[in-house]
């Protein structure tokens, strides 16, 4: 028997994409390797077989398209590895998430919704360096555990490299607004922070009512947002918006177009809703491109407002770091205090597709 072995993916229907590989047996709890591809009806994915030092197969699985239509969110699929004389020798397990395009992104810097990150040109003359501008200022409600957030020290206009480094995270800076936003029933994004509704007697979701019942409920408790308030700091704002019920949209119409937005995704898994007792969200893909629309649509009248995704479902990360080149993203991670073994293991076994423009925050309970 091999001590060890190599498992290769290849896309069959893209000769021209590079293969995966990974050594067996794992050396962390999974690996995550990611496939583009033009139609997922015809996409097909070989898994080969091979012994660590040589090239001979030893097995060899194929899944077909048909196994990956009707993927919601997170699926896990198990698949037969055949040997050379079409026996089964073992089986290869592995977890899929399909995340589709969303067609409302800009990808040019200078669009209605700008890119989140800037280029690194140096300022000629220090009259134009507004990298500096943003030292007292700070994200409201917003970890600023990440490099990109954490207001960087003045350098000397003399270093290039460091007066780069400033206009890059400047395009980070400023005050943010924090707000909590879910799906109702009819994918329609709205401001609510818990998991149910303060309707007494019953244990109802925002997914489980469609907007004109939520706005219902939000009047008869008087907690909609009514006229435009003269609320100017995002402190002010916050503590307004953490009692309201409304709509994103109607949020983001009213908020300044100078105050940035961390929204966070709020989204109920299987395991939320049966503990919770609410419904569950819906598909990841329409779930977020539901919050996106909005958020390019206010971009029209709002240009240049800085915005932030962040929540605690990694497959609501993966989605939007795939679908939108314009925000930055966190992924929020809730870790006891007392077990540093679990804080320490976790920044180095998280780890998803296009990771280089996530930024992790834990918050430690």
């Amino acid at each position: 028997m091999w001590s060890s072995l190599k498992l290769v993916m290849t896309s069959k229907t893209d000769i021209t994409s590079v293969p995966h590989s990974v050594i067996l047996p794992l050396a962390d709890e999974r690996e995550v390797f990611s496939f583009q591809v033009q139609d997922l009806a015809r996409f097909t994915l070989e898994l080969s077989l091979y012994p660590t030092f040589g090239s001979k197969v030893i097995g060899r699985a194929i899944v077909l398209p048909s196994m990956f239509t009707d993927i919601q969110n997170h699926q896990g699929l198990v698949v037969p590895l055949l040997d050379h004389h079409l026996k089964t020798i073992g089986e290869v397990a592995f977890e899929v998430s399909c995340i589709k395009p969303f067609q409302g992104a800009q990808l040019e810097i200078g669009g209605r919704v700008e890119t989140y990150w800037k280029s690194k040109v140096t300022p000629s003359a220090p009259s134009q360096d507004h990298a500096h501008q943003f030292q007292s200022h700070r994200p409201l409600s917003v970890s600023t555990s990440s490099p990109a957030l954490r207001p960087p020290t003045a350098a000397p206009p003399s270093i290039p490299a460091r007066e780069s480094a400033l206009v890059t995270a400047s395009s980070l800076s400023g005050e943010y607004v924090h707000i909590i936003v879910q799906l109702t029933k009819d994918q329609i994004p709205v401001l609510y922070p818990g998991w149910t509704l303060p309707v007494p007697g019953f244990d109802i979701g925002v997914p489980d009512v469609s907007s004109v019942q939520f706005e219902s409920l939000a009047t008869t408790l008087n907690r909609n947002i009514t006229g435009t308030p003269n609320h100017q700091s995002p402190a002010e704002w916050c503590a307004l918006l953490r009692k309201s019920m409304a709509s994103l949209e109607a949020v983001l119409a009213l908020l300044p177009a100078e105050t940035g937005v961390n929204i966070q995704l709020k989204y109920a898994r299987e395991f939320d809703a049966k503990y919770e007792s609410v419904g569950r969200s819906g598909e990841v893909n329409a779930f977020v491109d539901s919050v996106l629309h909005v958020v390019y649509e206010a971009g029209k009248t709002s240009p240049g407002r800085k915005i932030i995704f962040s929540s605690f479902d990694p497959t609501v990360c993966t989605a939007l770091n795939w679908k939108q080149p314009n925000c930055e993203l966190r992924q929020v991670l809730i870790i006891p205090k007392a077990d540093l073994q679990m804080r320490c293991s976790l920044l180095h076994t998280v780890d998803y597709p296009g990771r280089e423009r996530m930024h992790r925050s834990f918050r430690l309970d």
